[in-house]
């Protein structure tokens, strides 16, 4: 468990990533970035991220994958440890340079990508305050619960969801679609929040207090897609 400050979460957690057409199997219907379109197939990567959940490629929109919108230029390759391509897509030991050099999305979405993002958090007595800035759609579940604080699964320009996380420990879910071509860009700021891949004992939340004084919300940055795209309904 980590006490994070202020600004882009530090985090563990687990990540599962599908990249390909959007037919359902390899990649969402519709762009949509939430559960219900979350694709039937297997997975081409799977791995854990410690670091900040602050990942942007700002680079013009792409009309070819060759050589754009990586997600080595998205992700700090460095913080993913156990990384697996469950479905053979990456495979030997250059797996994970040869996912760090596909490319996550094309303009006009022949080809797009969908993570899942899950973990836990505890937050201390009264909630914190949050957002999350993300190009393209994104939506966050707590505790497996219907969509309630960022529900914005439609393809869009940079946008910025801010809410309360509530307060206590809580496992959480984040879907992200990435689609249309660069730039990308998925942002979780919040400040007096531990992050981790499990939910913590009770005995361990005092300790995690001691690192949430003074400790405040971080606003966001913004990126515009270069092209038209439709805004989330």
């Amino acid at each position: 468990m980590l006490a994070i400050p202020s600004g882009s979460a530090f985090a563990t957690v687990q990540v599962m990533v599908w990249t390909g057409a959007p037919n359902g199997v390899d990649a969402p219907v519709g762009e949509a970035a939430d559960l219900a379109h979350k694709p039937t197939g297997t997975p081409d990567a799977v791995f854990t991220y410690t670091g900040p959940i602050n990942w942007v490629d700002n680079a013009s929109q792409n009309h070819t994958s060759s050589g754009f919108n990586l997600f080595k230029n998205f992700l700090t390759i460095a913080d993913i440890t156990g990384f697996s391509s469950p479905n053979g897509t990456y495979t030997g030991p250059g797996a994970l340079t040869a996912f760090g050099n596909a490319s996550m999305s094309v303009d006009g979405n022949a080809n797009l990508t969908y993570m899942y993002i899950s973990g836990s958090y505890f937050s201390p007595p009264g909630g914190t305050a949050a957002s999350i800035s993300h190009d393209d759609g994104a939506s966050l579940y707590i505790d497996g619960n219907p969509c309630t604080l960022l529900c914005f699964p439609g393809q869009t320009t940079e946008t910025t969801g801010f809410f309360t996380l509530p307060a206590g420990s809580h496992n959480f879910v984040l879907t992200y679609v990435e689609s249309n071509g660069s730039p990308s860009d998925l942002i979780f700021n919040t400040g007096r929040v531990s992050f981790s891949s499990t939910v913590p004992e009770p005995s361990t939340w005092a300790m995690m207090l001691i690192g949430f004084a003074g400790v405040g919300f971080v606003a966001y940055r913004r990126t515009k897609k270069s092209s038209a795209a439709f805004l989330a309904a």
